[in-house]
């Protein structure tokens, strides 16, 4: 699949969670539009910074934390 978004001319961020299952990113080899960060949390405030939509894939487990961390960002910001 990351090959198939690459070939398509997307930015694609690759990150990684607290996980044993998870991708060890220093095994990944630098590609155009490819861009690896430490953290997911990163990647979704420097893809929102640069306004660019957003498709987060991954296992259920991964997307339940992104999911959680959206939904506690869109619930701080509406009580200010």
């Amino acid at each position: 699949m990351l090959d198939a978004m690459l070939k398509a001319g997307y930015p694609v961020y690759l990150t990684t969670f607290q996980d044993e299952r998870a991708i060890d990113l220093s095994t990944i080899e630098p590609r155009p539009q490819l861009i690896v960060v430490n953290s997911y949390i990163e990647a979704m405030q420097t893809a929102y910074i640069k306004k660019q939509h957003i498709v987060v894939t991954g296992s259920l487990h991964f997307i339940s934390k992104v999911r959680k961390y959206l939904i506690d960002l869109q619930n701080s910001n509406t009580k200010k």
